[in-house]
């Protein structure tokens, strides 16, 4: 794995290139489930995940649904349950069991701020998203994209014109090991639920529906306190657009960490049953005081689904994306030390709700690609 800094606009770009392995580290996760189950409680308890350590917002909630029609099922309820099921089989966990919503149990409610929908749901302590209690809140399901426009460009001053009238500025010029760049422009995000309804996310005006992470004494964005989660997981296509995090950040609302996928160019998310428990392994391996934003990179070396990035010579298989893409992290804070703090949180660190952001000025942006985004940068 490489390692590099790219800073761009107003984001700090973390840039981690990912191989996929050839399951070195499985053997080492059923170690660690063997010792778990003989492990004495007591042993498990002197860990540095003892709970008492780590008071706070600690709930788990799991947002699932598969089976969209007869022939458009997906994996989303194990993938969201997961990483639930990871969390809380760890002995000594910090972390506690919220909701688990499968099917069409889901609906656009959950997610409706009620800013913008008076009857919103996302901050019902039996329904909603965005619960108080909850340090995090993930989705498995389908996503809408928008791909690429096929105006080639060599860099992204190129790409100034987007035609087409759901696309906006900025536009980015993104690159691929396997094809010349395409302008890719921010568009208006949204999860699709198997109720037919879509949620949108993304966007500067009231239409968009989500406002994560409020909480009181950070009430800021405009939109109250009813809320609080403090890590929102999208596990579903075209979380973000590569290169356009700025524009799909207006959900955030006191939110410490936004984790999602995106496809570079050419590609979407795979149905994927085991992303979550790959993100959750990183917490039961390593403790509560590694980085959440690095389990969610590192899971793109585990998981066995999707055909993978086309690279120079042959094909980098698994992955969780068919084509090119990465797992990607955002926050946002009100200057450089706070994002940085938080784009670093710790498993220990998403429980403590005082570590809230208390505005948005600056973005950090990480990803973590499943083909070498250092020798070929996603954004040229």
């Amino acid at each position: 794995m490489s390692f590099g800094i790219l800073d761009q606009r107003h984001m700090k770009l973390r840039v981690q290139n990912s191989v996929h392995p050839s399951g070195y580290r499985r053997p080492l996760r059923r170690l660690a489930l063997a010792l778990r189950s003989i492990l004495p409680a007591t042993i498990g308890a002197s860990l540095c995940w003892a709970q008492e350590a780590f008071a706070g917002v600690t709930g788990v909630s799991a947002y699932g649904q598969d089976h969209y029609s007869s022939t458009d099922n997906i994996n989303g309820i194990e993938d969201s349950q997961g990483l639930q099921n990871e969390l809380l089989g760890v002995p000594g966990t910090i972390f506690t069991a919220g909701l688990a919503r499968t099917e069409g149990q889901v609906v656009a409610m959950d997610f409706t701020d009620t800013f913008y929908n008076s009857s919103g749901l996302d901050f019902s302590s039996t329904e909603g998203f965005d619960r108080s209690g909850d340090a995090i809140a993930y989705y498995g399901g389908h996503g809408r994209c928008q791909a690429p426009v096929s105006t080639g460009c060599a860099t992204s001053s190129d790409c100034t014109t987007p035609w087409n009238s759901g696309w906006y500025m900025p536009g980015v010029c993104v690159g691929l090991p396997d094809r010349s760049g395409r302008c890719l422009y921010a568009y208006n995000h949204f999860m699709t639920l198997i109720s037919g309804e879509a949620v949108r996310y993304s966007g500067g005006d009231r239409r968009r529906q989500m406002a994560l992470g409020e909480t009181n004494g950070v009430t800021w964005a405009g939109v109250g306190s009813d809320g609080g989660v403090n890590v929102a997981v999208f596990s579903m296509s075209c979380a973000f657009g590569p290169g356009t995090e700025t524009t799909d950040v207006s959900l955030f609302a006191g939110l410490m960490l936004w984790l999602g996928v995106a496809a570079h160019n050419n590609g979407d998310t795979a149905s994927a049953g085991d992303r979550g428990q790959w993100f959750g392994w990183d917490y039961a391996q390593f403790g509560a005081g590694s980085i959440v934003a690095d389990g969610w990179g590192n899971a793109i070396n585990h998981i066995r689904g999707g055909q993978g990035c086309k690279m120079t010579s042959g094909i980098n298989p698994g992955t969780g994306i068919n084509g090119c893409g990465s797992n990607t992290a955002v926050a946002e804070g009100a200057t450089d030390a706070e994002v940085d703090g938080l784009i670093n949180s710790t498993w220990g660190g998403i429980t403590q709700s005082s570590r809230k952001p208390t505005g948005s000025q600056v973005t950090r942006v990480v990803r973590t690609c499943n083909y070498d985004c250092s020798t070929y940068p996603v954004i040229l």
